[in-house]
């Protein structure tokens, strides 16, 4: 029989009925675990009725949950709903004894501890758990040593009992401002990446991350990024570029920054200005990412022709859109201005060799 591509098989097992899935699994222990995983892994795409069936199947064939690498779980039913669901959900969490990456994210009162249902070591734990108490996070953080990446949302009243030793593997964290005070001390040193969530809206939250930032023993090179609201009150553009160059001061190990505005438009003076002042005080930054929302459906699209700089080369492989009249894109977006700007901050920060904004990237040459 031809072996098919991986990719092939997936995309079939992932449109696939039921019976389709069946037959598939019969062929050969591999296609059937490359089904199983695409199945499972897409379980919060499901209708209630159908992650009740696939939950069914897991709790009462192991042999079958045995083969799941990756489980995403996401249900916000009724309470009552739940209690009388958590029973599957428990059996079939005990029969995926190979899991290597976790995904809960459950609006409702969990009754249970899944350190006691979960066999498998984790390295990858994403966890979205907002009702207070709900959830024994720090037990199970502490039962998990092998977690590599952790996505956390909970009240920090349920991290309060992990101990400094907990998580002596973690390198990619991703969690609201408030809980970095427990989270980060006995760790940071191992991060290569934290992504704090969140929109900072005045210049508090970035003092805050800034003290964080601080901590002894630094890791050698750090990713952060972080959400930003601009507005003409407490995110006015000279206030942005006072707290950046804060964070930059006391995270001189940040090699890449990623920042996702939210809120007002910026000009491209403003977002020039901004990092003018600030990229200095990031001495090791080789990397920064500016995210944005789409533009407006009608703002007005750089002429097509604008020629880059030499000091950089723009990158791209989104085709520019016919231009439009009836208003002008902001400096993230507008795709003419990034010459310019990006050849501005070279000449402060000789170190910088790559700005991706929405619409492209320049590498700095």
């Amino acid at each position: 029989m031809p072996v098919l591509p991986i990719e092939l098989i997936e995309l079939v097992a992932q449109y696939a009925e039921m019976g389709t899935q069946g037959r598939l699994s019969a062929v050969s222990r591999d296609v059937y675990s490359t089904c199983i995983r695409t199945l499972y892994q897409s379980i919060l795409e499901m209708s209630l009725s159908r992650t009740t069936r696939c939950l069914l199947t897991l709790s009462k064939k192991p042999e079958l949950a045995h083969l799941v690498r990756c489980f995403t779980f996401t249900l916000t039913p009724s309470p009552l709903f739940f209690q009388t669901f958590i029973t599957v959900f428990s059996r079939a969490l005990s029969n995926m004894n190979n899991l290597h990456s976790l995904m809960l994210n459950v609006g409702v009162l969990i009754t249970m501890d899944p350190s006691k249902h979960i066999s498998c070591q984790l390295t990858h734990f994403y966890c979205c758990i907002p009702t207070r108490g709900s959830f024994p996070v720090s037990q199970f953080l502490a039962s998990q040593p092998t977690i590599q990446e952790l996505h956390i949302i909970c009240h920090l009243d349920d991290i309060s009992t992990l101990g400094p030793e907990a998580l002596p593997a973690l390198k990619k964290l991703t969690a609201p401002l408030s809980l970095l005070p427990r989270l980060l001390p006995s760790r940071f040193s191992r991060l290569s990446q934290l992504f704090v969530l969140g929109n900072m809206i005045n210049s508090d939250g970035f003092m805050q991350l800034g003290t964080m930032l601080t901590l002894p023993n630094p890791p050698r090179s750090l990713e952060l990024s972080i959400h930003m609201e601009i507005n003409t009150t407490t995110m006015a553009p000279p206030v942005i570029a006072s707290v950046l160059s804060h964070l930059g001061q006391a995270g001189p190990f940040i090699s890449t920054l990623v920042i996702k505005k939210q809120g007002g438009r910026i000009e491209q003076d403003e977002l020039q200005s901004i990092f003018i002042s600030a990229l200095p005080r990031f001495p090791n930054l080789k990397i920064l990412v500016l995210m944005s929302q789409d533009p407006p459906p009608d703002a007005s699209l750089p002429d097509p022709q604008a020629q880059p700089v030499q000091a950089l080369t723009l990158l791209s492989n989104e085709p520019t859109p016919a231009p439009t009249l009836n208003a002008r894109l902001d400096a993230f977006h507008d795709r003419s201005c990034y010459p310019k700007i990006v050849k501005a901050w070279r000449q402060i920060h000789s170190g910088l060799k790559w700005v991706v904004f929405p619409a492209g990237t320049c590498r700095l040459q």
